[in-house]
């Protein structure tokens, strides 16, 4: 709404209108946005409703591997799955993510395990004895393409020893093929084709090349939660939003965030982070380090408690403290180091 009362104010200036007349063209405007929203079936509206429905997968290749053993055929198939971005005014954005079938069985989602699809893939535990129970065979190191990479976890429960070496051969002989349409495939929707110039869309650039891939399931993040939730927040704008989850999420990579929802959120977008670190595994330990932290005074939580105390205050379903599993490194005296440090 802020855009297109932006939007409005610029036609209003442009046409020099005041008064009663200002208005009547703002009511104008408003029942003809309204009504495109409502009726237009490529309406960011109508768009994003459309691609909230579970969608079917899309077929992108198929490639065929001879199996030197037994010299059936093997079939490594990649499709993608569609999401919309709301974009400014009357445009978005078509957000592509690729799945791996391995003989009509999928094998991994990219966007598994993602926080959401503006999130990075997770990466490998940086725990040495998680790590070290996966078989992983890597096909890129280059750490200036890390966080746009794609780890491919092969479940064991699904998918034999066999079959994992099955798919390794089958991508190593394909790779080039592979590697080039998720770099370089376009997509062109049916809501575009009838521009001017029609959009097309690549794959979302976070999920461009397969880094990885993994015998075993995929990692989980441990949840943590404060022993008080708060009910409500204040945003910087004023707006107060009512709470209904207060978490503390370690990902297997050793990145963490804490994170508010707010009560009527359906979707990973409508969460406010409120923090962000990360655990470092030394021959101390387990050390939790926090890297910021941007909480309101508003929040019931953390209420005549101190930073340290609040995450010590964390604990799993089962009841496990936070502090169980790490210890507390570096941890600073106040809510809000935004602030303190200048980030």
């Amino acid at each position: 709404m802020n855009k297109l009362y932006k939007g409005i104010t610029r036609i209003l200036h442009v046409l020099r209108l005041e008064g009663v007349a200002s208005y009547l063209v703002i009511g104008v405007l408003l029942i003809a946005w309204g009504t495109y929203e409502l009726l237009s079936p490529t309406s960011q509206y109508n768009l994003t409703r459309h691609y909230k429905k579970k969608r079917p997968y899309i077929f992108t290749i198929g490639v065929t591997c001879l199996d030197e053993y037994t010299g059936n055929s093997n079939y490594l198939v990649i499709k993608e799955e569609h999401s919309f971005r709301i974009g400014k005014m009357i445009s978005g954005d078509l957000i592509r993510f690729p799945i791996l079938y391995f003989n009509n069985k999928m094998v991994s989602r990219a966007l598994d395990g993602r926080h959401s699809y503006d999130h990075s893939d997770l990466g490998l535990p940086v725990d040495p004895i998680e790590r070290a129970k996966l078989e992983i065979k890597t096909f890129h190191h280059d750490n200036v393409l890390a966080g746009r990479d794609w780890i491919v976890y092969v479940d064991p429960a699904k998918f034999t020893h066999r079959e994992y070496q099955q798919i390794i051969g089958c991508y190593e002989a394909h790779r080039e093929e592979i590697d080039s349409i998720l770099k370089a495939s376009k997509f062109i929707p049916w809501w575009t084709r009838k521009e001017k110039s029609p959009r097309s869309f690549g794959f979302y650039y976070l999920a461009n090349y397969i880094s990885h891939i993994v015998y075993g399931a995929m990692p989980q993040p441990q949840i943590f939660s404060p022993p008080k939730i708060s009910k409500s927040y204040l945003l910087s704008d004023g707006q107060l939003i009512s709470i209904s989850d207060e978490t503390l999420k370690i990902y297997p990579n050793g990145q963490w965030q804490i994170d508010i929802r707010r009560k009527w959120g359906k979707f990973p977008w409508h969460d406010c982070t409120m923090g962000k670190g990360k655990v470092i595994f030394s021959d101390m330990g387990k050390v939790f380090d926090v890297e910021w932290l941007n909480f309101s005074d508003s929040l019931e939580s953390i209420e005549n408690i101190s930073v340290y105390e609040y995450l010590a205050s964390f604990i799993d379903s089962q009841g496990n403290k936070l502090t169980d599993f790490y210890s507390l490194g570096n941890i600073p005296s106040k809510f809000n180091t935004i602030e303190v440090y200048g980030k």
